[in-house]
């Protein structure tokens, strides 16, 4: 095809010539950035290197700060004491060596690899005087379990299995690959399954006291999150008092998880507002002091009686440090923004 005589039409082509590598050059890049949203092979790959890079290591000089290094162990933890004794001949030339009088010293911290394997020789008997039947435990002993079940995972190996879901995030399959590639202990997922959940049943007195020290907090700051409990969307409620943060699951977003715990020991006592406090930041004040909650807080105060509506009403009032304001007025954001005034209420 011919291309056009005139100059305006000469002009529209090239101009559509243009936009058409423009148009394609942006789709390359489009697909670029699809691309690198997934997983990849590299997945910290950043495109080309840099042609110019800078240069490796720390810059000279003493500008950048002082070096960093492991300090040697006390002398009363060392556990070995090894020997590298010269070679016989100079690596270099093969000639003899003189020894210096001194030695210089290094120190190496390392975990085991070699796992303990214990047995335990459990002595029973029978009472005399009520003719009930007795057995010996260990302190090391993790189960009373004998017969089919006798082949127990020893207290540290529990520990580190719940650390390394519970702190450090690791699935069963992962905690199960790491105890056989590091340490030879072979168990199954099942096994760290059920680890787990015996531990949690052995901490509940230790969560009620968390929560008690929730209960007696003077503050509360709380917060939820989604979870996901058997598939399903639940919430993850936490509340930071002085001492401790306690977290519940609950399939409910409301302020009844916190109520529960807490057993209306903030319904019947006020809060107060401090100068200074912290946003979101629910206090226990003394006797004639207004509650005072702010921004998102989920622990509001709950009136005596309901709203229009039918629901629970949860409403903020404001402290005795400051006037309360006309409930005509607006608020300065509200102004700010040539908006009505917003009411001082939530709806649960």
């Amino acid at each position: 095809m011919d291309r056009p005589s005139c100059s305006g039409c000469s002009q529209r082509e090239r101009e559509i010539d243009e936009l058409k590598k423009r148009v394609a050059e942006l789709e390359k890049r489009l697909d670029d950035k699809e691309r690198a949203g997934k997983r990849q092979a590299a997945p910290f790959s950043k495109g080309e290197p840099t042609p110019t890079p800078k240069k490796p290591g720390r810059k000279a000089g003493t500008k950048h700060g002082q070096h960093g290094h492991r300090p040697p162990p006390p002398p009363e933890t060392i556990d070995e004491t090894l020997e590298a004794p010269l070679p016989d001949a100079c690596p270099h030339c093969g000639g003899d060596i003189a020894e210096d009088d001194d030695v210089d010293e290094q120190f190496q911290i390392d975990i085991p690899t070699k796992p303990v394997r214990r047995k335990f020789r459990i002595h029973k008997g029978c009472c005399k005087n009520c003719r009930r039947r007795v057995r010996g435990r260990h302190p090391l002993q993790t189960s009373d379990a004998v017969g089919a079940a006798q082949s127990q995972v020893g207290p540290n190996a529990q520990a580190s299995i719940v650390y390394l879901n519970k702190r450090s995030g690791m699935s069963y399959g992962k905690i199960v690959d790491h105890l056989k590639e590091a340490n030879g202990i072979d168990i199954k997922p099942s096994t760290a399954t059920r680890i787990v959940l015996r531990t949690a049943d052995k901490l509940q007195p230790v969560y009620q006291e968390i929560k008690e020290s929730i209960k007696n907090s003077p503050f509360i700051t709380p917060d939820e999150t989604g979870w996901r409990k058997g598939g399903r969307l639940v919430w993850l409620h936490a509340w930071v008092g002085d001492q401790a943060t306690c977290y519940v699951i609950d399939p409910r977003r409301s302020a009844d998880a916190l109520e529960k715990v807490v057993n209306g020991a903030f319904e019947t006592e006020p809060f107060s507002r401090v100068e200074g406090e912290p946003s979101g930041v629910a206090r226990r004040g003394g006797p004639g002091v207004e509650r005072w909650t702010s921004g998102r807080v989920m622990m509001l105060r709950r009136c005596r009686g309901r709203g229009a509506c039918g629901r629970i009403c949860l409403s903020t009032s404001q402290s005795s440090h400051r006037p309360p304001p006309d409930p005509k007025e607006p608020s300065p954001a509200a102004r700010r923004r040539g908006k009505s005034p917003r009411t001082r209420s939530r709806c649960w």
